[in-house]
Parts: structure tokens; sequence; C-alpha cells
């Protein structure tokens, strides 16, 4: 499972369990701001609690060895502004939809656009548990690398291959109005998305679709979702959109194999005296 956005039940799983990946530094910093945010542990405290851990669950741990990363990961989990992040689930709004839907462009980009959009959100979103003060508005400029906008590319679930150099190229080159563009290119690929800027918020606030936050690999089911398209459908477990292979099928490949183990499990306890024969 990604734990990006639900570090919560991740610095649960290491404080319960030991590390999780070789990534040792990265957990003792979620682990920090676990015993922080939901356990009120002190500075002292913490530091006792994060060397014994570490002997415990380091194999052939050495405490001089191993003084900067736990000391680094104590720094920075116990910073006031760097808090667990949680997040369940995303609004997408039926003037989010609307807006992109009305611009003059192919499904695919008016996918991407949604992509873009949803990306600056969930970003918003994080910034918003960590400052508490941040406004309401949603930053429009984003860092254009290679690795992120192969990404956008990914989650959106296009129809045909694109090349992403040429989609931005073309969203660029793209007015929405005489000297009003879509999107404004800046210096070293980045880019000010200027068609979010756009979105009327007050038109039409109701939420269309709240989107889990595992469904963030397949924002372009949304819009799909959203023209009626007949085959993306709603997983009747964890509500994620699913693309179905049939019209019998009710679950995303997860919630499959959690009802057939759960199944499985249920036929045992009613049938077990007879099994054991």
């Amino acid at each position: 499972m990604n734990y990006r956005y639900n570090e919560l039940e991740y610095a649960e799983k290491i404080y319960k369990n030991g590390f999780q990946t070789d990534f040792i530094k990265y957990e003792l910093i979620l682990l920090v701001k676990y015993l922080k945010q939901e356990k009120n542990m002190k500075l002292n405290d913490t530091i006792n609690f994060i060397y014994k851990f570490c002997e415990k669950h380091i194999e052939s741990y050495n405490q001089v060895l191993f003084y900067k990363v736990i000391d680094g990961a104590i720094k920075e989990g116990r910073k006031r502004n760097n808090k667990l992040i949680e997040i369940k689930s995303l609004p997408i709004y039926k003037c989010e939809l609307e807006y992109i839907d009305s611009i003059k462009i192919e499904n695919d980009y008016k996918k991407i656009l949604l992509s873009f959009l949803i990306n600056k959100k969930i970003s918003h979103e994080v910034m918003k548990i960590n400052n508490k003060n941040i406004d309401n508005k949603i930053s429009v400029y984003f860092n254009g690398t290679m690795k992120k906008y192969n990404k956008i590319l990914k989650v959106s679930n296009l129809k045909e291959k694109h090349d992403i150099n040429l989609v931005i190229n073309k969203l660029v080159d793209l007015n929405l109005n005489k000297n009003d563009k879509l999107i404004v290119p800046l210096v070293k690929g980045n880019i000010i998305l200027q068609y979010i800027n756009k979105i009327d918020y007050k038109k039409n606030n109701e939420i269309f679709y709240d989107m889990p936050i595992s469904g963030l690999n397949n924002i372009g089911y949304i819009f799909d979702y959203y023209k009626k398209v007949p085959n993306i459908k709603k997983c009747e477990g964890c509500k994620i959109l699913i693309k179905s292979k049939s019209n019998k099928q009710k679950y995303c490949p997860r919630c499959a194999k959690e009802i057939h183990k759960q199944n499985k499990l249920e036929c045992w306890n009613k049938n077990k005296d007879k099994y054991r024969k």
C-alpha cells in the first residue's frame, strides 16, 4: 500500500512492528512525528525511545555509527510544522469538471488538465495540515520536472499514447480567449496553470465525487465517470473508480481479494467441524 498520504497508519505499523523498509531515516522521522503527535512524548523521552527502538530493530546496531541518522531524524520529526500526513479523500466539485469540460480541446487533454488540478489540490491539503493559517487559494505554479510531468500523464488514463513535451506545448499554445492563456510557460519547464484561476467555485460547489486517496492513480477515470462512459464505475467496497471488464464486476482487485479471503474464512468457520473429520 502507498502510505504517502496516510503517514499515521504507516507510523503505527513502524511503532508496533519495527522498520518496514531499508529507508531507516525516513521511517524514523515518521516515528518521531508519531511519538510527538499521538503519544505526546517529550524530547528526552523521544530520544530514549528511539535509541532503544533502533537497538531492538537494527541488526548489528552501533550507536556511534547511527548517531547522525538518529539525531537528524529527531530534529526533523520534532519540527513544529512537520505533522503526520493523513488525507482519506478529496472532494471533486462539479464546477471543476464543468469548467474543464467546457474548454474546446480533446478529452485526453481535458483529463490531463484535471490531473494537474487534482495534483495541486492534494499539495494544498498537505500544506494545510502543516500550516492551518494558509488560505484556501490553490497554488497554480507547477514545478515541471520530467518525472512529475510523466506522472501526470500516467494517472490521466489516456486512450492514446502521448509525448508529454508535445502535450505541454499544445496546452501552452491554446488560448481560452484572446490573449488569455490556458497555461503560461516559465523557465526550466515550469508552468503556471492559469485555467485553475478561472474555475468559479461559487457557481456550483456541489461535490460530484469524493475521491478516496487510493484513487489518485486513476484520475482520468473521474472525467470518464463524469462523461458517463459505460464501463467506468465505483468499486462497491472502497468507492474508487474502476474500469470494469464486465457488467458483473463490482469491486476493484484489492477489494475483490479481501472479500474472497473473508468468504473463505467464513466458509471455514461454518464448516470447520466437517473439515476436521
